[in-house]
């Protein structure tokens, strides 16, 4: 779990904060206590922006699978249509490439 306070700032622009990433984990659900708008959302990665006049307040959760687990394609879901794009990795693989911060490592079949 994690909290973040974003407390308001004259100069958004100015803050540097969390830069574009993608969560490592499995499932992310996000609580954002305030109504103001903070989070952007790109295909493959995310940020946070502060607002000029309002604070802001926000919980993470994150759900991943244990750390023995082997995560792969769902077989029932592999068809001539839908073939296997990623290969079947034990998480501790995964979460020392994820870490070690490898440009480019890619689990693509």
């Amino acid at each position: 779990m994690r909290m973040n306070y974003y407390p308001p700032c004259p100069q958004p622009e100015q803050v540097i904060g969390l830069t574009p990433h993608s969560d490592g984990g499995g499932v992310t659900i996000l609580l954002q206590v305030s109504e103001v708008e903070g989070p952007q959302i790109k295909k493959d990665e995310h940020r946070v922006m502060v607002n000029s006049e309002k604070e802001r307040f926000s919980i993470a959760t994150f759900y991943g699978p244990k750390y023995d687990a082997i995560i792969g394609s769902a077989p029932n879901l592999i068809t001539e249509q839908t073939p296997v794009k990623f290969k079947t990795i034990g998480i501790e693989e995964y979460l020392k490439g994820l870490f070690a911060r490898k440009r480019g490592k890619s689990y693509r079949e």
